[in-house]
């Protein structure tokens, strides 16, 4: 039995050291998960100043392919269905990472080729992420490549690869991505201020209370449950102060003492706060002011190396908020990331719907989006089926009631050229594109593809307290924490009255629209042309719309609705 014993050990250490030689000298593939031929070219403003030192810390991560992804999507589906008698039915992380969790053989596959440079791999609590802290010259070699120094004319500095960048087959065959090694940060804001202060003047100064005015919430409901929660997430080194937040609350809540962020996940830096986290913080708590609020926060890689470590992130916390609203995506289409990174996003989204978390992604601020003038280019995450998107709105005669389209920048919205049309607009798109609306050139956009946004609220002149100074702000990134605030507040509803969370919106607001109008303010008025070409944009019409989607929520509405479902 002994000898047996030694002949087993002695087998499998040979078949494992077969394997290390067999990836150490495989053929090598070129991998494009994530940023297609982006990764190749130098932004604007960013200049090389040579090779990266040998001993930066680079994060790497690698998306294992999951198990079981039609049984995934086929819970997602039917839990998230209103009119399903499993509708929100909500699984535990764990329960959801027994589910996909990748074949011992990918994640052997994966960790023996970093073992064979000397690296050991940290999985995610999901099971499906493997991370890796390694220097640069460790990373050079896993990935057959070179990584450079680089500056911005602004003087910050960043490394990076602008280089392909390869593993071997067999670990190709086994991942859906690898993060952390090409991309430069965005340096310009996400949100959109005025040019000028009669501009500033021009948008009606927007609050806390002018929104729960327009909107009709409850004076008493402050989403005070105590497992009510909602998160706002960051990137780009954005973060706010909390001097300043204090300091918004006793302006607009002074009655609510409630102004502590619950948990910052990350980073955050007081002393040099963002336009765009004090704007998202500040109104997410600001229309649900009572809520548990955490703060996610990630350094200024590129944004979808961010994005994956979010998602890593959220696939190793158990007791995730409830609601989360994203602020941040991506116009370009040369910009974006390649068709297996969108593809594997959207999976991940129906993965934290299946556990009853809503995500809303604003839908950006070019309107159409524009490529080189030869085609439309909507926003990415907004375009991904599993999530909400929101449009913008201003107020048509600059008081409150009435909206139409903002007209400072384009309320981002079109057709996605990945995703097809989910079942759940597709009567809303096809209602569009029949209802003889004036559209653009059929040749600049698909007429097959997920359509955006799916809602829309007020995004422009909110008032934000940043480093101390009230500025006049707008876009979709005040229109997606306004809306998140909303859907906290209706999840408190449903909390007390010990219901479950409403997870994945889009089969509820889209269904509760076909039963009653008066669900949304329907949007008329306005279009979102993206300036490029001089091409027209899409425009506003009666029920969806891909300017404003359903419309801007009518809180008693939506509520009556949401606390009949189960």
């Amino acid at each position: 039995k002994l000898h047996s014993k030694l002949l087993m050990r002695n087998v499998a250490a040979v078949l494992v050291l077969a394997l290390l030689v067999a990836l150490t000298t495989a053929e090598r593939v070129h991998i494009t998960h994530v940023t297609a031929n982006s990764h190749l070219n130098t932004p604007a403003g960013w200049s090389k100043l040579g090779e990266a030192d040998a001993e930066h810390p680079l994060k790497l991560t690698f998306a294992l392919k999951q198990s079981n992804i039609e049984k995934l999507e086929s819970l997602f589906w039917e839990r998230s269905h209103p009119a399903s008698d499993t509708f929100g039915q909500w699984l535990s992380l764990d329960e959801i990472a027994d589910l996909v969790q990748p074949t011992a053989a990918t994640v052997n596959t994966v960790t023996q080729f970093l073992k064979s440079y000397g690296v050991e791999g940290q999985l995610s609590l999901s099971k499906d992420f493997l991370t890796v802290v390694v220097p640069v010259e460790i990373a050079s070699q896993l990935m057959e490549t070179e990584f450079h120094l680089f500056q911005h004319t602004d003087g910050r500095q960043h490394v990076t690869t602008v280089q392909r960048y390869s593993v071997p087959e067999e670990v190709a065959s086994v991942i859906d991505f690898v993060t952390g090694l090409s991309g430069f940060p965005e340096i310009s804001p996400k949100y959109f201020v005025p040019e000028s202060a009669d501009a500033a003047q021009a948008a009606f100064p927007v609050t806390p209370q002018v929104l729960r005015q327009r909107y009709n919430i409850s004076t008493t409901n402050f989403g005070q449950n105590e497992t009510n929660s909602q998160s706002v997430a960051e990137f780009q080194s954005q973060y706010y102060s909390p001097t300043d937040l204090k300091k918004f609350y006793s302006s607009y809540w002074p009655q609510n003492p409630n102004y502590d962020v619950t948990k910052v996940v990350g980073s955050n830096d007081p002393s040099n706060p963002g336009g765009e986290a004090s704007l998202d913080i500040q109104f997410i708590k600001g229309v649900a002011p009572s809520a548990k609020t955490w703060f996610w926060s990630n350094p200024a890689f590129d944004f979808f190396s961010d994005l994956t470590a979010w998602i890593n992130q959220m696939n190793s916390e158990p007791n995730n908020p409830w609601v989360h609203s994203i602020s941040y995506g991506d116009q370009g289409a040369l910009t974006k990331p390649a068709s297996d990174y969108q593809t594997r996003f959207d999976t991940e989204m129906k993965k934290l719907g299946l556990r009853g978390v809503s995500i809303i992604f604003a839908s950006g601020d070019s309107g159409t989006g524009c490529e080189a003038c030869l085609y439309f280019s909507p926003s990415f995450p907004a375009t991904a089926p599993s999530i909400t998107s929101v449009g913008a709105t201003r107020f048509l005669n600059n008081a409150i009631g009435e909206e139409a389209a903002v007209e400072s920048f384009g309320s981002g919205g079109g057709f996605s050229y990945h995703f097809a049309i989910p079942s759940y607009q597709a009567d809303d798109v096809s209602g569009y594109f029949s209802s003889g609306v004036t559209l653009p050139a059929s040749r600049y956009y698909t007429t097959t593809g997920r359509g955006t946004p799916d809602v829309s609220a007020l995004g422009i002149g909110f008032q934000v307290l940043v480093d101390g100074a009230l500025e006049s702000i707008g876009g979709t990134s005040a229109s997606a924490p306004t809306f998140a605030g909303v859907i906290t507040l209706i999840n408190n509803e449903r909390l007390n009255a010990g219901k479950t969370t409403l997870g994945f919106l889009n089969p509820f607001l889209y269904d509760l629209r076909k039963s009653n109008e008066m669900a949304f303010f329907d949007v008329v008025v306005g279009e979102n042309q993206s300036g490029c070409c001089g091409w027209t944009g899409f425009n506003c019409y009666k029920g969806w719309d891909p300017v404003t989607g359903l419309g801007t929520p009518n809180y008693p509405q939506i509520l009556a609705a949401a606390m009949k479902l189960p």
